[in-house]
């Protein structure tokens, strides 16, 4: 079965959120990338566009989090992403 291409707008702008991360970042989710990814999400957002993820494991260590509009398409192959202790503690109290 053939998956099912969306059409996305021609403006649409496809950003790699690994071109925005520093030379050496590291995938083991000891590091926060956050700003580095909300710049990428912010960057498609204007246009509907698409992010890409590299492969790994990253960490958000701040509670609001990621901001994601609903217009944005997230490709995450191979991407996990864990939580900081106070992203948890500020969530459930």
């Amino acid at each position: 079965m053939a998956r099912q291409a969306w059409p996305l707008p021609h403006s649409a702008v496809d950003v790699s959120a690994a071109d925005l991360l520093p030379d050496g970042f590291v995938v083991d989710g000891s590091v926060s990338y956050m700003a580095e990814f909300q710049q990428g999400l912010d960057r498609a957002t204007a246009s509907g566009g698409v992010v890409t993820f590299p492969p790994g494991t990253f960490l958000l260590d701040e509670p609001a989090g990621l901001r994601v509009p609903s217009s944005t398409i997230l490709v995450m192959r191979g991407t996990r992403f864990v939580f900081a202790g106070v992203v948890l503690r500020s969530r459930l109290s």
